[in-house]
């Protein structure tokens, strides 16, 4: 293993990421749910807001996964989700939308982050909010 494989999230950074979300979707006034995940889409802290609707945790959970299987944020996508069964993505989870956002280690992708609840617009921007959590 390259030392990249192993590095991961810390799950105190995890946390703090997202309560960095819920801080931006607060200042927006909208309810939303965050999800952080390793690079291999596995959970490592998640949380949604009391105004956000039941589903979005799943979204957000969706979105990260997507954003850390292809290593780019989810509004790139473009026609790159033909190739999700190369990532073991069903077509069910992958999210080609704004709201999912690798996590980077210096130059190293080690998760992602994934927002759901918003517009795709609010979702990004808590997405960012996120990950200037230190």
């Amino acid at each position: 293993r390259t030392k990249a494989a192993v590095i991961s999230v810390a799950v105190e950074r995890a946390e703090r990421m997202v309560q960095a979300g819920f801080a931006k979707a607060a200042a927006m006034k909208i309810g939303v749910s965050v999800a952080i995940v390793d690079l291999e889409g596995r959970l490592i802290a998640s949380g949604r807001m009391d105004a956000a609707r039941q589903e979005s945790l799943e979204m957000a959970l969706n979105k990260a996964s997507t954003a850390a299987a292809f290593q780019m944020p989810t509004d790139q996508l473009g026609s790159r989700p033909r190739e999700s069964a190369v990532f073991g993505i069903s077509q069910a989870q992958l999210v080609a939308v704004p709201g999912g956002i690798p996590i980077l280690d210096g130059f190293s992708i080690v998760g992602a982050v994934g927002v759901g609840g918003g517009t795709p617009e609010q979702d990004r921007e808590c997405c960012r909010a996120a990950l200037t959590a230190p």
